[in-house]
């Protein structure tokens, strides 16, 4: 898990333009602690989206496309 890795966070940062975390309420894998910790050692902005489990197919069949990312990027 991330939160055990030594990670130099301040160069990840500086290294970005931007840094956005998306993470849903219910992901069965990644809890909602694990996200808003990464978002604070990242100083990144955070869209939290509801009900969406883990974003893959595997977890939510409708993620073979993921058009709210693309807008992102």
């Amino acid at each position: 898990m991330f939160a055990t890795w030594n990670f130099d966070w301040e160069k990840v940062r500086l290294g970005s333009r931007r840094i956005t975390i998306i993470y849903s309420d219910d992901d069965p894998f990644v809890p909602k602690k694990h996200a808003v910790k990464l978002q604070n050692l990242l100083k990144a902005k955070s869209i939290m989206m509801p009900g969406q489990k883990h974003f893959s197919v595997s977890t939510f069949p409708k993620y073979t496309k993921f058009p709210e990312l693309l807008k992102l990027i």
